[in-house]
């Protein structure tokens, strides 16, 4: 699955309860309690389509800590290698 090195986050005092989020999050990261929305930060992959799709302009994109970061392969070889360590977790 693709990963990005953001994640959703909501601003509880500008939040509407659209729940416009919830129809764009293709992850269910997001749930919707006393029409304030919620980011689940396990399912969330930092796609951003719940940011740009908020009437009230609540939900934004923040950068993981670096200890959270999925780094880009420098090589095809170190590539694989990451996909063979990871195919064996």
């Amino acid at each position: 699955m693709a990963k990005t090195n953001f994640y959703a986050v909501v601003d509880k005092e500008a939040c509407e309860g659209s729940k416009t989020c919830l129809t764009r999050c293709h992850f269910k990261a997001i749930s919707v309690m006393d029409d304030v929305s919620s980011v689940n930060r396990q399912l969330c992959t930092g796609c951003g389509l719940c940011v740009i799709t908020c009437p009230s302009k609540a939900l934004s994109l923040v950068r993981k800590p670096e200890d959270e970061a999925v780094h880009t392969p420098k090589s095809l070889q170190e590539w694989n290698e990451e996909r063979a360590k990871n195919r064996m977790s």
